[in-house]
């Protein structure tokens, strides 16, 4: 049973007879206007030797003004068929004589003095047109026409085991992509019940170190009392890192609405809604733009590169600056915190899933939220990346497209 070729094939066929026309086209025309220039030089060649010979037969006639001898040279130009009109005029401007073949316009239009011996007797007039031309020009129109003719079975024989191969290559590709559909499927399936599976035994167990805490407490020595400690640190821990991971594999499934979306407000919103330390000021320098941008994304990207910057800053005053600046075709925003800062080598891992610096038993942190900010930059368009100096902070940089602005 044939099969129908798919869309890419036709595709690739059409492309390749239109290149083909295209260019023989292109060919055409340069062996055109090459031809355009070599018959005019011809021409203009040939005119200039027609117009010498004359102007040496024509000069005894002006001289003792013999009109019937002048008709009778004009008469023999009926053997030169490229020449339209010659108007022969005496030195005071009359028209002594003329040999018109056709009244048109020629593409040759010349004029030279007639002179005897230095003396100035007239001057001749000579209007030709291009021979050969329109011939030479629909030659070229039809042989272009037969090639193309000719070319196009040759094109679907010479292209036949191409076009199987790119057939091949593009039901494989197809096949390729459904097995990926069904596999991201399920594994988002898998995620939110793997999650609410790995929850629940948490929740039990959280639930058993509150238990035992309150009703066993005067029971536990200084030891005991540690371990208990650190079982809920790991529980709280395991219980974020589920949700981290939710989050990153949400960002790439999840198709946002974009909407106008104030950078001042949401801003704003979001550092009301974190429990910034008392010792840690939070500015927003200057006007933030309004972009169409999905909200809850950018709620999300602002939230987590906040809330690394409150985390990890260890002055006793601490200050984190939000500023966002116009460039170019773009808006670029910026995060600065007075933080202990990173080192340069670190720049690239950070951006990793799982990926933290410092100590997990130092930082309750799971490495999962500046891995969902480059996500989420990334699938807006734009670019992050950071810029620090260990002891003196560190600045977040990412932008945003001016493309999605609001006027």
């Amino acid at each position: 049973m044939k099969t129908a070729q798919p869309p890419i094939i036709k595709k690739i066929m059409l492309f390749g007879i239109l290149s083909g026309a295209i260019s023989l086209l292109l060919a055409c025309v340069g062996f055109g206007i090459v031809e355009f220039y070599k018959i005019k030089s011809e021409s203009l060649a040939r005119v200039n030797s027609q117009i010498e010979i004359l102007i040496y037969n024509l000069q005894p006639t002006l001289l003792f003004e013999d009109k019937e001898a002048a008709d009778k040279i004009l008469l023999s130009l009926q053997n030169a068929p490229s020449l339209n009109r010659v108007r022969i005029y005496k030195n005071d401007g009359r028209e002594f004589t003329a040999y018109i073949r056709m009244d048109q316009d020629g593409d040759l239009k010349l004029t030279k003095s007639i002179q005897f011996e230095g003396r100035p007797l007239g001057r001749i007039e000579i209007e030709s047109h291009y021979v050969g031309l329109r011939e030479r020009y629909l030659t070229y129109a039809l042989v272009s026409l037969l090639i193309t003719i000719i070319s196009i079975p040759c094109l679907f024989i010479i292209s036949a085991p191409l076009r199987a191969q790119v057939g091949k290559s593009v039901a494989q590709l197809v096949e390729t992509t459904e097995a990926l559909k069904r596999s991201n499927q399920d594994l988002e399936q898998f995620a939110y019940v793997a999650s609410h599976d790995l929850k629940a035994p948490l929740r039990g167990i959280a639930s058993l170190v509150d238990w035992i805490s309150s009703d066993y407490t005067d029971k536990l020595d200084d030891n005991g009392k540690e371990q208990l400690g650190l079982l809920a640190k790991r529980v709280r821990r395991m219980h974020d890192l589920i949700d981290g991971i939710l989050q990153y594999s949400k960002v790439q499934r999840t198709k946002e609405e974009k909407t106008s979306v104030n950078f001042n407000e949401l801003v704003k919103e979001v550092i009301d809604s974190m429990a910034v330390p008392e010792h840690i000021e939070v500015k927003i320098e200057g006007p933030l733009p309004t972009l169409l941008t999905p909200r809850i994304q950018m709620e999300q990207l602002f939230q987590n590169l906040l809330s690394n910057a409150v985390k990890f800053i260890d002055k006793p005053r601490g200050l984190i600056r939000i500023n966002g600046t116009e460039e170019g075709d773009h808006w670029r925003f910026s995060i600065a915190d007075n933080g202990p800062g990173i080192d340069s080598k670190y720049y690239e891992k950070i951006f990793q899933i799982f990926q933290t610096l410092a100590s997990r038993e130092e930082t309750e942190s799971t490495g999962v939220g500046l891995a969902i900010v480059k996500k989420i930059v990334e699938n807006n368009g734009g670019k992050v990346w950071v810029e620090s100096q260990v002891g003196s902070g560190t600045t977040f940089l990412f932008t945003l497209s001016k493309s999605t602005a609001v006027v």
